[in-house]
């Protein structure tokens, strides 16, 4: 008989002596739901993750989808999956990043999971001698993903120019947020940040962008961010 067989006998003969495995008492486990629910739901925080995709197959749109819940803790009880969803469904968000300024016209599929987040953040850049041609090709993929979500309440939207061309195409960009009121369905909260200097294909965006105006929902046109807003902002 080989050495192997022996040995899977061996320890076959030694599982059935010890018996089923011994489940641990009572008193050896933790009490979590004897913690007040503003503690669990800081617990629960603490393990909510964010994922980072490429969302079109030109590598164009990057998505990041912020503070989901891990599959393995839903899986621990019933209660703690209907807590800790709940939880994850205030913090959760999805965030679409424009990294080229060049949409690619390819089909724009979300994640099963990412349809039902209520808030989205989105930022796209447009760069000084292409408004015309970016917003068409931003329209597109945008419209493309706000038919994806079925409970999205409020949509955050960076618009990010070169600070020199603002003046000169504030018209477009009014025209593309004008758009966008009246496609959504949802609330949307849009800015338009600046860099100092203006950008071509070749440059890169090294320079932080900083906030220069932001969309007025009632008077239907964009309007300066003055300095003392920024600092009660940072505040």
């Amino acid at each position: 008989m080989k050495f192997s067989s022996v040995l899977r006998q061996r320890r076959l003969a030694q599982s059935k002596a010890q018996g089923p495995p011994r489940l641990p008492h009572p008193k050896d486990i933790f009490p979590f739901f004897r913690l007040p629910l503003e503690l669990r739901e800081a617990i629960y925080d603490e393990t909510l993750e964010d994922r980072d995709e490429q969302l079109d197959y030109d590598k164009t749109l990057k998505y990041q989808a912020c503070s989901t819940p891990l599959v393995n803790l839903l899986r621990v009880s019933k209660r703690v999956k209907q807590e800790y969803e709940a939880r994850a469904r205030k913090k959760m968000s999805f965030r679409i990043d424009d990294m080229f300024g060049e949409t690619s016209t390819g089909p724009c599929l979300l994640p099963e999971a990412a349809v039902k987040i209520p808030l989205a953040v989105a930022s796209i850049v447009v760069f000084h001698r292409r408004y015309g041609k970016e917003f068409d090709m931003h329209r597109k993929w945008l419209l493309e993903l706000i038919k994806q979500f079925k409970t999205l309440e409020c949509l955050r939207l960076t618009i990010k120019v070169a600070r020199d061309s603002l003046q000169e195409n504030k018209a477009r960009v009014e025209g593309f947020l004008r758009w966008l009121s009246a496609t959504l369905t949802a609330a949307f909260v849009a800015e338009v940040h600046g860099a100092e200097y203006d950008f071509n294909d070749e440059t890169e965006m090294k320079k932080e962008f900083f906030p220069m105006m932001r969309w007025s929902y009632e008077k239907g046109k964009l309007e300066d961010i003055k300095e003392e807003e920024l600092k009660d902002e940072e505040n």
